[in-house]
């Protein structure tokens, strides 16, 4: 993807932007709320922590603005031992982690896997154009609660995140009424 003057451009061959970045160009180069691009999408009632982690940096730095422009708390970072280093520092400050799967060195399942062993109960949602379905079932069963196919659109990665917080908010409440 090409750039210039800093303005998104897609000058490659037969180039489509991803719904992704097409939010992101009308949130750079419009007036986001005159065109009530987030009218389905309320802001957050309390502070849900969100890291992001890819190692691509527009996407990565295009996902923090947005997610914050909805009322979200995020950290990103590119890659998964940094997300390693992140969690274990902080980890207690971060409600869901959102990873890509292709990255180099380390991949989003097995940083996930990885996380997991750190903390059984962490909530991740694995983000990607191609995952093999063989990957994606074994991540369901070590306990991925999400999994979002790129190209997707603010709205469709609110909708998981929200639902993801909502089914541990009635777990919690579930958990207080036995006890």
């Amino acid at each position: 993807m090409g750039s210039a003057q800093g303005n998104l451009s897609f000058r490659e061959n037969n180039y489509h932007p991803s719904c992704l970045e097409r939010d992101y160009f009308l949130y750079r180069h419009s007036s986001f709320k005159s065109l009530n691009f987030t009218k389905d999408i309320q802001k957050k009632r309390g502070k849900v922590k969100i890291l992001v982690v890819d190692d691509e940096p527009m996407i990565r730095d295009l996902l923090k603005e947005m997610l914050e422009s909805i009322g979200y708390e995020v950290h990103a970072v590119s890659s998964g031992q940094a997300a390693l280093d992140y969690y274990s520092a902080y980890g207690d400050q971060v409600d869901i982690v959102l990873l890509d799967v292709m990255m180099p060195g380390m991949s989003g399942v097995d940083a996930f896997r990885r996380l997991k062993e750190m903390d059984p109960g962490i909530k991740a949602i694995l983000a990607s154009g191609y995952v093999e379905s063989s990957q994606l079932d074994q991540a369901v069963r070590d306990g991925i609660k999400g999994f979002i196919p790129k190209p997707f659109a603010l709205s469709e990665l609110n909708r998981k995140i929200e639902s993801i917080m909502d089914c541990q908010t009635a777990q919690s409440s579930k958990l207080k009424a036995q006890g």
